[in-house]
């Protein structure tokens, strides 16, 4: 069977496992690549038997199928690839949070078939947006994902942001920093060492669930044809338990000022305590809930920081990026550690 014959058989699958009766798959095609951080990603047209034709993504899971630059940071293992095929088939639908919908997938690891179909929700990255509405949107969106996802705490499946996470990755910061860490930064990451581990025996402490675990914008798209709820997370490799603030941490990471990482974190707020469903609290209550939710998402900034300056530093210098990466970790270090950072 030719791959085209294969992946249509993989689409008639799904489908009509969704429908609830036989859909056929006349034909497909594909329509462009899409920039994908690590694998292969290509939009399709499925022509299907009812004449209807489906926009649809198909990411290609093999990691032996990386891109070239992938490959320097990411593992050549299945355990993500296992992660986010299951995320969309058993997680993700009963949340009904606007994520992509599953259409179908091949597990076939032998042949190294490992694909994943899921609905096209179009080509626009909210990095390539500069509305801060989206970006409060997204907040919000971050916060009901944690609120309908609570308990779900002890799958094997999903990664562990716990304390020995947090002192593994400083101690690969502490090993590479002084060889690479621009000498003008090295006192300020320095001093920052020297206090990194009393903020990791706090992490236990903070609220907990599942995180996506790198909920940058990048990997956040808007549904062009929705205002108030256009918001869809892909990429899903990385969901773990952990700190649930870490993606929150994420969506404000970047060039914005502290007044508008302040309306995102408050967007995130309102929404998280909605869905709590709280009595009425008195507004001394509130300001100190809103007090010790900068604080503990201060905290996190600052774990978020060390971990992902000490894994762009252990990377290999010649990346053509690599300089950029390690500036804007150590500007968001200074930012979590209340420096004013204003170039």
């Amino acid at each position: 069977m030719s791959r085209a014959q294969l992946m249509m058989e993989t689409l008639e699958a799904g489908l009509s496992e969704i429908s609830g009766r036989r859909v056929q798959v006349r034909s497909i095609r594909d329509k462009e690549f899409r920039k994908g951080t690590s694998f292969t990603i290509r939009r399709i047209d499925v022509q299907l038997g009812s004449g209807e034709t489906l926009p649809v993504i198909f990411k290609d899971l093999n990691p032996l199928r990386q891109h070239q630059k992938a490959r320097y940071v990411r593992r050549l293992e299945l355990g993500p690839s296992r992660r986010e095929i299951w995320m969309y088939q058993h997680v993700l639908p009963r949340l009904g949070l606007g994520t992509p919908e599953l259409y179908g997938y091949r597990w076939d690891p032998k042949r190294g078939n490992l694909w994943l179909f899921i609905e096209d929700v179009g080509p626009h990255r909210l990095c390539y947006c500069l509305d801060l509405g989206f970006y409060e949107q997204a907040a919000a969106w971050a916060a009901r994902f944690h609120a309908s996802t609570a308990g779900r705490s002890n799958d094997p499946r999903l990664l562990r942001f716990d304390r020995t996470h947090y002192e593994r990755v400083g101690e690969q910061l502490r090993a590479a920093f002084q060889e690479r860490i621009p000498e003008h930064d090295l006192p300020f990451v320095d001093r920052t060492l020297a206090t990194y581990d009393e903020f990791v025996q706090l992490v236990d402490g903070l609220p907990q669930g599942m995180i996506h675990g790198e909920l940058f914008c990048k990997n956040i798209l808007i549904r062009p044809d929705r205002a108030g709820d256009a918001i869809a997370v892909i990429d899903w490799e990385t969901t773990a338990i952990g700190p649930q603030y870490v993606d929150l941490v994420s969506i404000t990471s970047g060039r914005w000022t502290r007044s508008q990482r302040i309306a995102m974190r408050r967007a995130y707020f309102e929404a998280l305590h909605s869905m709590a469903d709280r009595p009425a609290v008195s507004a001394a209550t509130d300001d100190a809930d809103w007090n010790r939710f900068n604080q503990e998402v201060d905290l996190v900034a600052v774990l978020q920081a060390v971990r992902w300056l000490g894994f762009w530093v252990s990377g290999d210098p010649g990346e053509p990026k690599y300089a950029s990466r390690v500036s804007r970790w150590i500007r968001e270090l200074r930012l979590a550690m209340g420096e004013d950072v204003s170039s």
